[in-house]
């Protein structure tokens, strides 16, 4: 996923302004007269953010902002409520956007405005995340949009298919074959086990590639907390220091103290993604030079660069490498889904869109320079936050086997989750109880809200989704503990049901310990901890 945005925008506005003087020069051939429809339909077009490609016309006014109020709406801490306005006037017309003393700022091709008239190409940038091209109606971008769109669905469909097939196909062999075994065998044969332990690797696999989908489609930021960026990149430069070949020279400058915002895990998918990556391209040895600073100095970027940056501090996270480089094509679309240069069975094509897809997540940019033979290097941009104390930042816990008794209601409309849940949390010790859906779910906590401790509530469900399950469950019982369960959503839907006091959020698919943690948490079971 290349910044395909990031084109000269010269023929766009040739054509605005020849128009807007056709207007006041009051010319009224009929060239002018073809000429006045584009101008008379402006849009604006999603082009980084949540909802890419999202096309909005502006008859007379749009407001964007936080707010649910808002036309365009942006569930983002840095966007204000009503955060700017983009509006239409006549004779001559004309548009313009206005920033409604946001607390942020609105930009305009990389700089702030308090007013400003739109040029047909103008970028528009509402936070960190958010960026709206002003453009004009063309029926044939839209035709060509489809076809590319339809081409990289297919594309992306293939690589699914053909991954996910070599996983299911390992675990479905293996559930044969020990479904064929006789009854003298037990879960503590050395067979019984290497295949539920085949089977546990196809599963992370495929739970790893599920993330990488959600990361370059900007979704799944699960986590969102102070992370210290020092300490991440060091683990990385040391497990790549251990795990590549000799070689390769592994050189770094790491300064103490960065802090970001965001998914921890995630985070150090990049680097490493990018450390394989630079790996890969330096078959023959080389030098891999990691590292990671604090920048401040936006003035110094390219204005291609500064536009996708949010105001203030940043945290650099440089990966260079001197290995086979790219060329002008192949930078093009490095960062696209399942396009690869490796040969068959080396690589999916997914680590550079996962890269890509996972920094914009969190409020970042990717630069790319690179030469063939001369190598490539990785710039990525986070916004940094202050230092947080230490004991904000806690590790991996151990639980004891048993968390106590009481009531858990699980609803999930697949079978095959909401009876495997339920066996996890009996080994815990819960009672538990089961709904399809968010109607019987209901039913049984109308009956039973008294014992009930808390719900694990699924999202996405047909007849009464997540939301609308939660509110009947708040007006039985206002005070019902609810943990929001989902293997896809955005942040901002994931923030409303937080904001209705959803207690937390919990990933699918997710294994016994972080089943244990959520529960832990929200009953506030503190128990001692094995580091």
């Amino acid at each position: 996923m290349a910044d395909h945005w990031d084109f000269d925008h010269t023929t766009e506005v040739k054509r605005a302004t020849t128009e807007h003087l056709a207007v006041q020069g009051g010319r009224k051939d009929a060239t002018t007269e073809d000429r006045l429809v584009p101008l008379e339909r402006a849009y604006l077009v999603v082009v980084m953010g949540p909802g890419v490609g999202r096309k909005y016309e502006v008859k007379d006014e749009i407001v964007v902002g936080r707010s649910t109020e808002a036309d365009i709406q942006l569930a983002f801490g840095d966007v204000s409520r009503a955060h700017a306005k983009v509006t239409r006037s006549s004779r001559p017309v004309a548009f313009h956007v206005q920033d409604l003393a946001s607390r942020n700022g609105t930009l305009v091709n990389g700089l702030p405005v308090q007013r400003k008239q739109l040029r047909f190409g103008d970028r528009i940038q509402i936070g960190a995340s958010t960026i709206l091209l002003f453009t004009y109606h063309d029926q044939l971008e839209d035709q060509l949009l489809q076809s590319q769109k339809m081409e990289s669905i297919g594309r992306l469909a293939g690589g699914i298919a053909h991954d996910f097939n070599n996983l299911l196909g390992a675990v479905l062999n293996n559930v044969d074959f020990l479904d064929a075994l006789d009854h003298h065998h037990t879960l503590g044969d050395a067979e019984v086990r290497s295949c539920l332990i085949d089977i546990k690797t196809a599963v992370n696999r495929a739970v790893d590639l599920t993330k990488q989908m959600l990361g370059f489609a900007r979704r799944g930021k699960y986590e969102d907390r102070p992370t210290n960026i020092t300490e991440l990149v060091r683990e990385v430069v040391a497990m790549v220091r251990r795990t590549f070949d000799r070689a390769i020279t592994v050189q770094a400058h790491v300064e103490p103290e960065l802090y970001v915002r965001g998914d921890r895990t995630q985070l150090h998918q990049v680097l490493m993604n990018l450390c394989l990556n630079a790996r890969d391209a330096m078959t023959g040895g080389g030098v891999l030079r990691i590292e990671a600073l604090e920048y401040t100095d936006l003035d110094l970027l390219d204005e291609s660069t500064k536009a996708f940056l949010d105001p203030g501090g940043h945290v650099l996270l440089v990966v260079e490498d001197t290995g086979c480089g790219m060329d002008e094509d192949t930078r093009a679309r490095a960062f696209e889904p399942f396009f690869t240069t490796k040969p068959p069975g080396r690589g999916t094509g997914l680590g550079l869109a996962t890269v890509y897809g996972i920094v914009k997540n969190h409020g970042g940019h990717v630069q790319l320079v690179s030469e063939v033979e001369k190598g490539s290097v990785f710039r990525i941009y986070l916004p940094a936050i202050d230092q947080v104390p230490a004991e904000l930042e806690t590790g991996p816990q151990r639980m004891s086997e048993k968390l106590g008794g009481g009531t858990i209601l699980v609803v999930d409309d697949e079978e095959v989750v909401r009876k495997s849940t339920g066996r996890l949390l009996g080994q815990l010790g819960f009672e538990v109880m089961l709904a399809c859906d968010g109607q019987e779910a209901t039913r049984l906590f109308q009956v039973h809200h008294e014992t009930i401790q808390f719900v694990l509530l699924d999202l996405i469900m047909p007849r009464m989704g997540g939301e609308e399950t939660f509110v009947a469950l708040k007006k039985i019982d206002p005070r019902v503990k609810v943990v929001i369960a989902s293997g896809f959503t955005d942040e901002g839907r994931a923030r409303k049901m937080t904001d209705m006091g959803a207690r937390g959020f919990l990933p699918k698919p997710f294994d016994n310990e972080a089943l244990r943690a959520v529960i832990s948490k929200v009953l506030g079971l503190k128990e001692p901890t094995v580091r």
